[in-house]
């Protein structure tokens, strides 16, 4: 969230956690995980948005380039201590 306070062009990205934060069903935080330190990516293809989680978002990047038709680019990726939980709640909201 503090990064995306101070840079421009992330507003939308406040607006999901907001209101996943303010979620009755409870945020990742309140949610058992499994502990395993991982990533999760967003990746641009042409017009289309790839939300995931891996271990290794360089790998994983190459992996999805040689894969698709389009140019694809890695847009973010943050370090976690609960990929599943982040990746679900954030495909999730996408999806609402």
């Amino acid at each position: 969230m503090e990064y995306c306070r101070s840079h421009s062009g992330f507003e939308d990205v406040i607006q999901i956690c907001e209101q996943t934060s303010l979620s009755s069903e409870g945020t990742p935080a309140d949610k058992p995980h499994d502990g395993d330190i991982g990533y999760v990516y967003l990746i641009k293809s042409g017009k289309h948005y790839k939300i995931g989680k891996t271990n290794s978002p360089g790998r994983r990047g190459y992996e999805l380039a040689i894969q698709l038709p389009e140019k694809s680019t890695t847009v973010h990726s943050i370090k976690t201590d609960d990929p599943t939980g982040i990746e679900s709640v954030l495909a999730q909201t996408i999806r609402s």
